[in-house]
């Protein structure tokens, strides 16, 4: 009797494998489906439990579903959730810019700046093409003195100097590697699925819903389809890691001031 193994991780339910899996489960002749689940390896003595916990407090929830309890997601692997997306939809709030995230243009690609208010609500967004003159005096213009994070990979090295010599601006660099480009991601991908971040309809959305994950032996990397673009869920990923760290003025309440002058504190 000839006997066929198929070992695979769980990536989504639109493919070949998640089918004939079901028709295993189902009882088909010459099948049979078993599922080996993060527990069962830990029980093994393969896993070790710190390791869960470490991935289940540090990945997306579909991500963890995927990899440590083999659940496929119901969106074809995208690494924010389709409906977690439709969930951070909002009308861009007319409120004043904490932070911007600036995800230079290469090639064909767009210049994209986004920038969120203190509630982490997308209240500007600009997208263009053009020289790297005019590009610059754009990035300026529309950020004028808030915190900026610019990718400063490649060519975007130079360009963050020349920005960072422009009086009153306050741009910092991100450079993107694999390893720095995922951890952006997924940062970005717990800001969504806790609705920390809101954003428009249109060419973010679009983004964002084309994004998947895929795995590799050194873990899952995020990525955009061959062909596509990703220049605006970089600039929201450079916002919100941003807006998590940039200095921010200190607010001093009427309360502390009342209590320094009556309590003698010199601070």
């Amino acid at each position: 009797m000839k006997v066929q193994l198929q070992v695979r991780n769980v990536k989504g339910r639109k493919n070949w494998f998640y089918a004939l899996c079901r028709r295993a489960e189902a009882g088909e002749a010459g099948l049979s489906y078993h599922k080996l689940i993060a527990a069962d390896a830990v029980d093994a003595g393969v896993l070790a439990e710190e390791e869960v916990s470490d991935a289940r407090r540090i990945l997306p929830d579909a991500v963890f579903r995927e990899l440590y309890l083999a659940e496929p997601s119901d969106d074809s692997g995208n690494p924010f959730g389709i409906a977690a997306i439709a969930n951070c939809l909002e009308p861009l709030a007319q409120t004043k810019p904490v932070v911007w995230g600036w995800d230079l243009a290469k090639h064909v690609d767009w210049t994209v700046g986004i920038a969120l208010d203190e509630y982490g609500r997308t209240c500007r967004f600009e997208r263009f093409q053009g020289p790297w003159n005019s590009t610059m005096e754009k990035i300026v213009s529309s950020t004028g003195s808030a915190p900026a994070l610019v990718d400063s990979t490649g060519v975007g090295d130079p360009v963050l100097e020349m920005l960072q010599r422009r009086p009153g601006t306050r741009f910092e660099g991100y450079n993107f590697s694999s390893s720095s480009k995922q951890k952006l991601m997924e940062g970005l991908a717990v800001a969504i699925q806790k609705r920390e971040v809101t954003f428009t309809d249109g060419p973010i959305r679009m983004e964002l819903e084309n994004f998947e994950y895929e795995y590799s032996r050194t873990g899952v990397r995020y990525t955009c389809p061959e062909g596509m673009h990703d220049d605006c869920v970089c600039a929201l990923a450079l916002a919100n890691i941003h807006r998590t760290r940039a200095i921010m003025p200190l607010v001093i309440s009427d309360e502390v001031l009342r209590w320094a002058a009556t309590s003698g504190s010199r601070w």
